[in-house]
């Protein structure tokens, strides 16, 4: 049996939390964790729990085969005796229809239109849940309307490492959701490095990211490449990746990267089959291992062609729109990018399969021909904002490239420190940010003293308030803290655990803790976190005790104040 690692505890315990509280009734939670950070276990762990419930029926739902037979397979091991549970399959890739099971591990394209024939179900689990679209269309869609007409106190549960698309922005916006909250969430970064102050463990969970210090050489150009609907149109983009003997140069590039950093498994994303094919022919002339997954390919051939790169039988597996989500060999040590995207969530996911931690691996490279990182920044620093009149955008940390030396350096760097390059003056609104580096700087945190603490409002038109509080570090610097006690979910319960720090009493809303936050306890110290956009306070260190209670303590004012009254008067009789 499986131990569930710390954060995924967590998950469990927050998609219970959710569910269990009536205020959620007729409400969807979502869980969000980074690609290779177990949301298999954390599914299978919830399915064993919600079986405990009598005649309760579980539906867990994705769009792959590969990921149906990944998600089976660890409820198969989690429990302790398999033939215990009623437990079934639906996917006409793995072969098998069960209908009458009170489990049942499904692929969308094979039931999208058996919601009647498949009955009533108490939970879903969607696995991958960024593939379910905001607009109220698709079989997904389809599917969870058919399966709320037969049972309209349905629960949905998403997971997903990317809870964004770029036309709808995030999952839980929009009024045709089907997610309404992030239950719970943890980042890329905390899992991989076992000495983040937020990794509770203090142990390493996934593989981290690096890049070479100056850009590919060969790398694709953009400037002739249109978009569509938010994405590139694929037989240009196509053609600027097979045009001017880039292919044969970039693998050429990619082969010398991959032996100077001595990596053994080598997976490729490419643009379309075409492409594909011609990369696959260039590593073959430079006497490379390789082989290919794309659609026009059998099942068996593809199911081959993998099989050989997990068993190291070839070093490089090519392919196209074909590996990016459920696909899982661990010693993965570099992930090289002939495509481009504008899609945050696809980059994500391809980079995901890097992430997992194996025997002798210490990291994982990015070559990056398709200038992505330069797109979307570091891949631990992508992060998404909400764009006015809908959908979402995405920024990183921004650096530039030298032209001459293709050296990395701050984009506030005016002359290059390896060739002396200089950079042509530019007025600010006009400096394009780009980023080339797979992982961001990491600063360890900083204890700071603090001088003083201010309480106040925060609002926003049309929004929900919040308590804002200012830590003051000297006359000039502050760190702040929105803590969201009018919210609900998530935001609330982080708010609780503030407020416990600080007072003994019930908080009940922002104008009461103003009221009475004369009482709080204030700290000596604060540990903050500024590897984020906004500093991030994890912590707080306290000299005070707790105090009393508000009624405690205004109870020993009165008593203070009555006995100054009475000593008052005494000197006055005296007198």
């Amino acid at each position: 049996m499986f131990e569930p690692r710390y954060h995924q505890r967590l998950a469990i315990s927050a998609f219970f939390e959710f569910a269990g509280n009536p205020e959620n009734h007729g409400k969807n939670p979502l869980i969000v964790v980074p690609t290779a950070g177990g949301k298999a276990l954390i599914s299978a762990i919830i399915t064993q729990r919600v079986y405990a419930y009598p005649k309760t029926r579980i539906l867990n739902l994705t769009h792959t085969k590969d990921i149906i037979q990944q998600n089976y397979n660890e409820f198969l091991e989690l429990v302790d005796d398999p033939f215990a549970y009623d437990v079934g399959v639906y996917s006409a890739g793995l072969k098998r229809r069960d209908v009458d099971h009170r489990v049942i591990f499904a692929g969308i394209q094979s039931v999208h239109k058996k919601a009647l024939h498949l009955g009533k179900f108490d939970l879903i689990i969607i696995d991958e849940a960024h593939r379910v679209p905001q607009e109220a269309e698709g079989t997904y869609r389809n599917f969870l309307n058919d399966m709320y007409e037969i049972n309209p106190n349905l629960l949905v549960c998403g997971l997903t490492a990317t809870p964004f698309r770029l036309k709808g922005g995030m999952l839980t916006d929009g009024t045709s959701r089907i997610f309404d909250e992030i239950c719970y969430e943890i980042t890329m970064r905390e899992l991989m490095f076992a000495d983040d102050p937020r990794n509770l463990d203090q142990k390493q969970y996934l593989s981290p990211f690096i890049s070479p210090k100056k850009a590919m050489k060969n790398s694709v150009n953009l400037s002739q490449v249109h978009s569509r609907g938010g994405e590139y149109i694929t037989h240009e983009l196509a053609e600027a990746f097979m045009g001017d003997n880039l292919v044969v140069q970039a693998v050429k590039e990619t082969i010398e990267y991959v032996e100077s950093y001595n990596r053994k498994k080598v997976l490729v994303f490419c643009v379309d089959i075409e492409h594909t094919e011609e990369v696959m022919k260039a590593f073959e002339s430079f006497g490379q291992t390789v082989d290919i997954v794309h659609s026009k390919k059998t099942e068996m051939e593809n199911d081959i062609a993998k099989a050989k790169f997990a068993k190291g039988e070839i070093k490089y597996l090519v392919n196209c729109e074909s590996l990016t989500t459920g696909y899982n060999v661990r010693p993965i040590d570099c992930i090289v990018f002939f495509r481009s995207t504008q899609s945050a969530g696809l980059f994500l996911q391809m980079a995901g399969r890097g992430c997992r931690i194996a025997d002798g691996k210490e990291n994982c490279l990015i070559l990056d021909f398709g200038k992505l990182l330069e797109t979307f920044g570091p891949i631990d620093k992508i992060t998404v904002k909400k764009k006015q009149g809908g959908g979402c955008e995405f920024g990183g940390m921004p650096e530039k490239e030298c032209p001459d030396c293709h050296s990395l350096m701050a984009i506030s760097i005016m002359t290059c420190p390896d060739c002396g390059h200089e950079f042509p003056q530019k007025p600010p609104h006009e400096e394009k940010a780009t980023e080339i580096n797979a992982m961001s700087e990491y600063k360890p945190p900083e204890e700071y003293p603090v001088v003083s603490v201010q309480y106040s409002k925060h609002e926003r038109e049309g929004k929900t308030p919040s308590f804002r509080v200012d830590y003051y570090i000297d006359i000039y610097q502050k760190f702040s803290v929105w803590v969201c006690i009018d919210h609900e979910g998530f935001a609330k319960r982080k708010a609780l655990q503030w407020l416990q720090n600080v007072t003994v009493d019930e908080i009940e809303s922002v104008d009461d803790a103003l009221k009475y936050c004369d009482y709080f306890r204030k700290p000596s110290s604060i540990i903050v976190d500024e590897n984020n956009e906004y500093p991030n306070v994890l912590g707080y260190l306290f000299e005070q005790e707790m105090p009393p209670s508000r009624k405690e303590f205004e109870r020993e004012q009165e008593a203070a104040k009555r006995l100054e009254q009475d000593k008052h008067i005494e000197s006055l009789i005296g007198w």
